[in-house]
């Protein structure tokens, strides 16, 4: 059972990118601070949603991604990035 589920959430605070400012983090859901849900209405995905729900995975403690397409023809797509590959992050 979903105990959690903040939406919008910002997560990572203020995110420094390499060569560019600070940058606001915000996701449209996460659930249990597990979660990064990214939502989307559109025909289908392009390289940029899954390079923008990556990034949040790397910028945050979380490890698992979900990005949801309701658009003409349903669509999910599921990332895993561990924290194992990021800097700064224990491994648990």
């Amino acid at each position: 059972m979903v105990r959690v589920l903040h939406s919008p959430h910002q997560i990572g605070g203020n995110h420094k990118r390499r060569g560019h400012g600070s940058s606001q983090i915000n996701a449209d859901l996460i659930v249990e601070n597990r979660v990064v849900v990214e939502v989307k209405a559109l025909r289908s995905f392009v390289p940029e949603h899954e390079a923008q729900l990556l990034h949040y995975l790397r910028a945050t403690a979380m490890e698992v991604g979900l990005l949801l397409n309701f658009g003409p023809r349903p669509q999910f797509q599921r990332l895993i990035y561990s924290n194992a590959l990021k800097r700064g992050f224990p491994v648990r």
